[in-house]
């Protein structure tokens, strides 16, 4: 046992000069292996995903669903209680296979495996088996291993069921193996090395005796007809926790091992291949390199491109048999299969389409390409697919380049032309082949993989290309960062990974020195990894903006941004993704003596009691602070003060954004004490949508969640008590009366002089209560039919409302208490309009004990006699009225006419002020139809102005309907520019009968 031990114990790596052979212990970690078959979409999710969401679904298949298993439970019964004697391991190139095989003669010489399972475990090796020639027995294979045991082959082979052979590599075996084959009975029985394997396999030699087959998968089929009721199970690779249990291992020293695996997780590239054992030892011996050598870990990979290469590399020395192709045409086959693949939005391959990727008679490479058996209806279905579509997305872009010169540039020239419309969503029914492809075609052309490619490979790739390409990249202009469109996010990530990805220090300080916004999404084919940002910002001459809020950064990314943050003029961060652990790092760059962040937007909730000492400490030192965006959701009362008391402090603060569930008193006595102390303080905007409300889940789409509308709940302008010459204001999105009533009392009470404090009413609630709001209204949005149960408190608060100046009606929901719900009410619908005007007529008694009230807005489709008669009674009981706005629609935008007109109402006297009516958004036969009915309820009209955006004939035409309108027209304006002829003739004709028109423009 201790020669076994001793001879597996160590083992060379691709690298090792003679004699510099690792422990075993030291390399091997625990590989994902799992003993089911999976589903297309199961499939799709594996090869598709990358960085977290890839190991999430590692994470998923590493469960009972899947049967996920060690090498301890290997020969565990399966879930039908059948103890099965023939396992097939089955794995990509480079997955561990054989080092799996390696380890499990290790751990049984050294007890620690199958010491109560198996007495003896011998490993043969199928590129060993390749070369015996001669008639041999089994016994002779198992003196082959272990030449010691020769006295103890009868016992041996007594107890069969005490034995494991491990037939490493069967994807290497030359030999010709079949059920038909001659067999072997006995185990000292001299036969051909086929006759001896293919017994073994059919368990017709020591047929109690246990198998564990490695192999590739394009054997499986082959497999399947020699082995009887074999256990599948396959090698998935390293999970998330593997891979830093590898870079542990590997790393001795702790403090190495940390900044490795800070490295391996700051590039989601480098994060996703690091899955296959092959590409994490490629990582961390670069890595090391780099830690002798004292150089920067940031340029340790200086292109993502260059894994890729080295694990080619690699494979095609260690791994690769069987193929009359010489390297360049594989790689070239191999490339175009993938760059027909994706642009075909096509992963998984059929036979047909691979066999026609390379010349008649050559192997299809099981290097680089995955066979998987699928179910199909009635039948079993073979398909093709690389090792994940990161490595179909590195051979497309090889194919570009390797061909004539003059092709290359084609090639090259078309992918750069189709880049121009580069369009992602996060889903593979979107994505754009072009983007993922790009960055993998700089860095073919980065200088240390060019040298590398030209040493290892013989592969010459022009430099007329890369000039191409460096010129497309200076040449192309700026995407407007700072817009939420997707499309723009996702070009400045590309262009960020193409720079990174050449790698050329003067190429990336020329584009970036006149980029000054950036805006990162979280695409996930092609979302910028935190190192790649780190290195193109640092050439960047300023940066105005740094946006953060969209690409799912973690506090581990913050960490590799630390020396960039500081120098951002606008950052915006994602709270709930980057955590507490997130926002310490960002208090690190806050205190820098040289911070220059002007604008700080922390967005969605998130940010606990815990992180907010912290932050308030940073915040105090923030000299240039003006513009502060923060979500207070999870936020207790003691630690909102908190906040408000470090702001408070900086007076170069002007603007405040905040995201609050709710208003108590505490709250909104807060932030009325907030801003008395602030003195440079001009505009407070917050949310006040209670979120908890909400379903779970739901924030992701909420909008008010995400950014602030324009059209505000509340909104009020005040004066200082101590600064009476400095105007704040204070816009608040979905508050309820009685938080607008707090806020409003909290104003009041720390000695403000309100101004202008507009109100949309929507619900009736608290509103007899709401003391300081009536006082201090002097807009009003009424979206509150007055029903009968509600009137009287609606009368009542309006009447109290002493300094009301403008009143708009626009009832959009009426509460049936019988049926508990609410239902909208259309004002484009006649039977609808006559109940709004039913409405209007039950407030004119609040109204007319309104002294200040000055304007009327009321919204409707269609202008009835009975509104008619009620302007009339309006004009009446308010002296003071002077102006009355009608507006198609709430949402106003200039669209066929806006139209004022000067009116006498019949019940004012005749010195009586006139009322200046205008009509926005209407069509010319509707201001036909107002004029006829103003004029039927005796309204004397003045005059008349016409406002167009865009003139239209029928406009004309409608308007000289109504033959007695010319004579009032006083103003008549068209901002078209361009006017046809047949316009100008309607036009010419229409103004013409208008004797009394004074201007026209």
């Amino acid at each position: 046992m201790e020669l076994v031990r001793s001879e597996y114990s160590m083992v060379e790596e691709y690298n090792s000069l003679v004699g510099e052979d690792v422990r075993l212990d030291e390399r091997y970690t625990k590989l994902l292996m799992i003993q089911t078959h999976r589903k297309v979409n199961e499939r799709m999710e594996e090869l598709c995903f990358r960085g977290s969401r890839f190991q999430n679904v590692l994470k998923k298949r590493d469960s009972p669903e899947f049967r996920s298993t060690s090498l301890a439970n290997l020969f565990d019964p399966d879930p039908q209680g059948n103890i099965r004697r023939t396992v097939i391991l089955q794995g990509q190139a480079g997955m561990g296979k054989s080092f799996t095989a390696l380890k499990i003669m290790s751990d049984w010489a050294s007890g620690k495996l199958y010491s109560d399972r198996f007495q003896y475990i011998f490993l043969l090796k199928c590129r060993q088996l390749n070369l015996i020639s001669k008639n041999v027995s089994l016994a002779d294979l198992i003196l082959d291993c272990s030449p010691s045991l020769e006295p103890a082959i009868p016992h041996i082979l007594s107890c069969p069921d005490q034995i494991l052979f491990i037939l490493d590599g069967f994807d290497e075996l030359n030999l010709s193996l079949g059920a038909k084959e001659p067999s072997a009975h006995e185990p000292n029985e001299k036969c051909s090395i086929e006759v001896i394997l293919s017994s073994l396999l059919q368990q017709k030699i020591l047929s109690k005796s246990f198998l564990l087959i490695t192999t590739r998968s394009n054997v499986i089929e082959r497999l399947k007809k020699v082995v009887k009721n074999p256990q599948f199970t396959e090698i998935l690779g390293f999970s998330e926790k593997g891979i830093e249990e590898y870079v542990q291992k590997f790393f001795k020293n702790e403090r190495q091992a940390e900044q490795a695996c800070k490295y391996v997780r700051g590039s989601r590239s480098v994060f996703t291949t690091c899955f296959i054992p092959v590409t994490c030892w490629i990582v961390c011996t670069v890595l090391r390199e780099h830690f002798e050598e004292g150089t920067d870990i940031k340029h340790a990979l200086e292109t993502t491109t260059s894994i890729f290469v080295y694990f080619v590399h690699i494979v095609l020395k260690h791994h690769y048999q069987r193929s009359s192709l010489p390297a360049q045409e594989l790689l070239q086959c191999l490339g175009n299969l993938a760059k027909r693949g994706l642009f075909q939005k096509q992963i998984l391959f059929d036979q047909k389409a691979v066999k026609d990727a390379f010349p008649e008679g050559s192997h299809i490479p099981s290097s680089f390409l995955n066979k998987i058996l699928l179910k199909k209806m009635i039948s079993c279905q073979t398909v093709y697919s690389f090792t994940h579509l990161s490595f179909q997305e590195f051979f497309t872009a090889l194919s570009y380049v390797l061909c004539d010169e003059e092709e290359a540039k084609a090639n090259v020239a078309e992918v750069l032309k189709d880049s121009s419309t580069i369009s992602i969503l996060d889903g593979w029914n979107c994505w754009n082949p072009v983007v993922s492809t790009l960055p993998f075609l700089f860095g073919l052309f980065n200088q240390k993989t060019r040298v590398f490619l030209q040493e290892e490979f013989n592969l010459s790739i022009s430099t007329a290309v890369q000039s191409q390409l460096q010129d497309w990249l200076k040449e192309r202009p700026q995407p407007d960062v700072m817009s939420l469109q997707l499309d723009a996010r996702s070009q400045s990530d590309n262009v960020l990974h193409c720079l990174y990805e050449m790698h050329s220090n003067d190429l990336v300080r020329e584009v970036m020195q006149s980029s000054t916004s950036i805006a990162l999404s979280e695409n996930s084919a092609q979302r910028a990894d935190s190192w790649v940002v780190s290195y193109c910002l640092q050439y960047c001459r300023r940066i105005e903006s740094l946006d953060l809020s969209e690409c799912g950064f973690t506090p581990k990314d913050l960490e590799i941004l630390l020396s960039v943050l500081p120098r951002c003029e606008s950052l915006r961060l994602d709270v709930r993704s980057v955590g507490n652990e997130g926002v310490k790092i960002l208090n690190s760059a806050l205190k820098c003596q040289d911070c220059r962040i002007q604008t700080l937007s922390l967005n969605r909730s998130g940010l606990t009691d815990a992180a907010v000492g912290d932050l308030c400490s940073a915040v105090r030192g923030m000299t240039k602070l003006t513009c502060f965006r923060m979500d207070f959701d999870e936020l207790s009362d003691d630690k909102v003060e908190d906040v408000f008391s470090a702001l408070g402090t900086r007076q170069t603060l002007s603007v405040v954004k905040l995201v609050m569930n709710s208003i108590t008193e505490r709250k909104a006595s807060i932030l009325a004490h907030f801003i008395l102390s602030c003195n440079s303080l001009k505009e407070i905007q917050f949310d006040a949508y209670d979120h908890s409300c909400k379903c779970d889940g739901d924030e992701e789409d909420d909008p008010y969640y995400h950014a602030f509308g324009p059209d505000w709940d509340l909104s009020v302008t005040m004066l200082r008590p101590d600064l009476p010459e400095q105007e704040v204001k204070m816009m608040v999105e979905v508050v309820e009366n009685s938080g607008a009533n707090l806020l409003c009392g909290a104003l009041l009470g720390a000695g403000f002089s309100i101004q202008r404090c507009r109100m949309r009413i929507t619900d009736k609630k608290d509103l007899c209560s709401a003391v300081s709001l009536r006082q201090t209204v002097t807009e009003m949005e009424l979206q509150l039919l007055p029903l009968t149960e509600e009137l009287p408190q609606l009368l009542s608060f309006l009447q109290n409302c002493h300094s009301l100046e403008t009143l708009a009606y626009d009832p959009r929901q009426i509460y049936d208490s019988d049926e508990q719900t609410c239902y909208l009410l259309s004002p484009f619908d006649a039977n609808d309009v006559s109940v709004i005007d039913e409405g209007l007529e039950k407030l004119l008694p609040a109204l007319s004990s309104i002294p200040s009230l000055s304007t009327m807005k009321l919204f409707g489709e269609f202008f009835t006699e009975k509104r008619a008669s009620i302007l009339n009674e309006l004009a009446r009981s308010c002296p003071n009225l002077r102006n009355i706005e009608l507006q198609r629609n709430s949402s106003y935008s200039p669209g066929k006419a806006a139209v004022w007109g000067i009116l006498h109402p019949p019940s004012r006297s005749a010195g009586g002020h006139p009322l200046l009516m205008l009509l926005k958004d209407y069509p010319t036969l509707h201001v036909s139809v107002f004029h006829e009915i103003m004029e039927k309820a005796h309204f004397v009209l003045d005059k008349f102005g016409f406002f167009f955006m865009n003139l239209d004939c029928k406009d004309i035409t409608d308007l000289d309907l109504n033959l007695r309108i010319h004579q009032f027209i006083d103003t008549f304006v068209c901002s078209e520019s361009d006017l046809s002829a047949e316009k100008m003739l309607h036009l010419g004709a229409f103004l013409q009968k208008s004797t009394n028109l004074k201007i026209f423009k």
